[in-house]
């Protein structure tokens, strides 16, 4: 059984044990390895990691629900196709004597994400949109915005509307039926339905940037998407897994913060961007790359082959840190699978 309390060391870092995810949850070390094979386009380790998540419902319901955001965060034009693909595999997943049809749809659809080239610009677009200028909060506004095709005004005034309590919704539907593809709607409708299930608000910004992008460039919204098996031997995964998101990470973050006097936050934000979210291949439009160097840059950095440098220089005690406990991760997850 898997421990579900934590013991806090002496100087009050995360312990040994097994952090603080319940058995009834999957182990953010286990997402974390599909989040990384999708992104890296490694598909023994999407191998290992799929084979781990289908043993328990809990893994099974979570792929489900993930898989738009896995998406968003790595390549928006599929947006709306993972959405579509999760819910079937829902649906498979909870009729009687489906569960390999289930597994085919839901491990296809996550190979064919990690097959794709990636394009992280909805992720960008929504950050860039954070420090945008304050702009009328209208539907006229926003319409004047789509027709100008300015993608950042169309965003920033979309999420004023929301914080208002309004609906941009309508108005990016109706501009992404006229003047895209059924497939472009289908984005904005998904990112419309996940920000109202009251998704985390970092999801929920993810989802409005697929948005503005699949209403003014659909023309790259993906068409004709194949599901693929994952054809690949097992492979454990390596330490760029342990990620700020589970306890390994963390605790690798505070000691090397603390030996090398950097600001945690600092030194988070160099293993995200020039670490965690190295994709395989890529193509972007600049609002990915634009928002890396600006968030660098508020964080002192001249440029982004200055915070590569310093990376660089810090990598190494990261792994070192990791790999000394990874062993011990990687078996709480299979006593997880087990359990």
């Amino acid at each position: 059984m898997v421990d579900t309390v934590q013991s806090p060391t002496r100087n009050g870092e995360p312990g040994p044990s097994r952090g603080h995810w319940r058995e009834s949850q999957t182990p953010p070390l286990l997402k974390s390895a599909v989040q990384k094979a999708i992104r890296r386009g490694d598909l023994g380790v999407l191998r290992w990691s799929l084979d781990r998540v289908w043993r328990r419902p809990e893994g099974r319901a979570w792929l489900c629900r993930r898989l738009p955001i896995l998406a968003g965060e790595e390549l928006w034009s599929h947006v709306g196709w993972a959405g579509y693909t999760g819910r079937i595999g829902q649906a498979l997943v909870k009729r009687p004597g489906a569960e390999q049809a289930a597994r085919v749809v839901l491990e296809g659809a996550a190979a064919a994400l990690a097959a794709a080239v990636k394009n992280k610009d909805a992720e960008g677009l929504q950050t860039l949109a954070r420090w945008g200028e304050d702009l009328p909060a209208s539907v006229g506004a926003l319409t004047a915005a789509l027709q100008a095709g300015q993608a950042l005004r169309v965003a920033v005034i979309t999420f004023a509307l929301l914080g208002q309590g309004g609906d941009p919704w309508t108005v990016l539907l109706g501009w992404a039926a006229t003047h895209g593809t059924t497939e472009s709607v289908l984005v904005v409708e998904e990112a419309r339905a996940r920000y109202g299930r009251g998704a985390l608000e970092d999801d929920q910004r993810l989802f409005v940037g697929a948005a503005v992008l699949a209403a003014l460039y659909p023309e790259q919204v993906a068409t004709h998407i194949e599901l693929h098996p994952v054809e690949a031997f097992a492979v454990p995964p390596d330490w760029v897994v342990a990620d700020m998101h589970t306890d390994l990470g963390r605790r690798a973050l505070s000691r090397v913060a603390k030996a090398r006097n950097i600001p945690r936050e600092t030194l988070s934000t160099l293993w995200f961007y020039m670490e965690s979210a190295r994709l395989d291949r890529e193509r972007t439009d600049g609002w990915w790359p634009t928002a890396v160097e600006t968030i660098l840059q508020r964080h002192g950095f001249a440029s982004v082959g200055d915070a590569r440098q310093t990376w660089e220089w810090l990598r190494s005690e990261i792994q070192h840190e990791i790999e000394a406990g990874l062993p011990t991760a990687l078996l709480e997850v299979e006593q997880w699978v087990g359990s």
